[in-house]
């Protein structure tokens, strides 16, 4: 009998320790919307969810229930970014909507109030909007890229606000040509990332300088300080995304996945030695969650180990097992993701 109740505890105990990893991709919450998701975040608290529609930003609990709705923007496409202290939230519209909406939390009530609207300039080139937001890691500086198009090509400037008084610090003195709408703070909040190619304004230039590159931006003045070369292959547009890790790490995704040294620049590993699509990092630095594509289409997410480059597991979210294409995700904590749908889907998935 004695050896009956050990085997039974064995077996209990087996079970208990098995029940994360059969979860791991499991959903543990879902909920939809009426309109298409571009953008989520989870607040650094992991109490909200901030996501960016068509129409308006919604605020969602930790367990995807309703919570605000957050109005104003024309754009087509609204971005949201939370502060580091999870008290405030900046929206954008996208193409076409030149403001930056700044959002005060009242912890307390998870109410939300508009506390500031920083417009940005129209530039001489055709119409555009601000299409992306980066908080510095101490929260004291608001990084905002405003995208026109000159000829057809993508012309950009980096402006970096105050967010004690909410008055602008310093812009990127010269347009950025055929930049990518990502930013990424260093640690210390020094330095910004971002991907263009050089700046030129002629024809004959533009096709010399065939090459994108990782450029760096002093925050304090807005010059360019140093970059990383990356060849561009034919003429494929092939950076897609930059980020920065909490321990200094230097994540570019284009036609590779590869991960530098953010002080030197020196090259460490290649994550993914071929096209992939976008990433989201663990608030540790430690992982990076990443699009896959087959025939041009994400359906798998992989969850790698940033330090190792090992592959943690596979995440099969394509449309017969997770109900539609993923258009965007976020961490929640080192082991919760949530994933963002084009037809309006949110869910929450546990990783182990």
């Amino acid at each position: 009998m004695n050896h009956l109740c050990q085997l039974m505890l064995l077996l209990v105990t087996a079970l208990t320790w098995l029940t994360p990893v059969e979860a791991q991709n499991e959903v543990i919450a879902s909920m939809s919307l009426d309109t298409p998701i571009f953008n989520i975040a989870w607040s650094p608290d992991g109490e909200l969810l901030a996501a960016g529609s068509s129409q308006d930003a919604m605020i969602l609990s930790s367990t995807l229930e309703f919570v605000a709705e957050l109005t104003g923007h024309s754009g087509e496409s609204v971005s949201v970014a939370w502060s580091p202290d999870s008290t405030k939230l900046a929206t954008i519209g996208g193409k076409d909507d030149r403001a930056i909406r700044i959002w005060q939390r009242d912890i307390s009530t998870n109410s939300f109030s508009l506390t500031n609207v920083l417009n940005v300039q129209q530039s001489q080139y055709d119409q555009g909007g601000v299409q992306n937001l980066a908080w510095s890691p101490d929260g004291s500086q608001l990084a905002s890229l405003a995208i026109e198009y000159y000829q057809g090509y993508p012309s950009g400037t980096v402006y970096i606000w105050r967010t004690n008084k909410w008055t602008q610090q310093s812009e990127t003195v010269d347009g950025l040509a055929d930049i990518v709408p990502s930013l990424a703070w260093s640690p210390d909040s020094q330095s910004l990332a971002l991907i263009m190619r050089p700046f030129c304004q002629s024809d004959s230039c533009r096709a010399v300088e065939d090459y994108q590159a990782i450029y760096f931006i002093n925050a304090s003045s807005g010059e360019l300080t140093r970059s990383i070369p990356y060849p561009i292959l034919e003429d494929f547009q092939n950076i897609f995304q930059v980020g920065w890790t909490a321990n200094n790490y230097l994540i570019v995704s284009g036609i590779n996945t590869a991960v530098y040294e953010g002080t030197t620049g020196e090259r460490q590993r290649i994550l993914v030695d071929s096209i992939a699509g976008a990433f989201a990092l663990s608030a540790d630095g430690c992982c990076l969650v990443q699009a896959h594509l087959d025939g041009g289409v994400v359906d798998t997410f992989r969850n790698y180990a940033i330090a190792t480059g090992q592959t943690i597991t596979d995440i099969d979210l394509s449309e017969e097992h997770f109900g539609g294409r993923v258009s965007t995700f976020s961490w929640r904590n080192n082991n919760e993701i949530a994933f963002a749908t084009f037809d309006g889907r949110i869910k929450l998935l546990y990783l182990n």
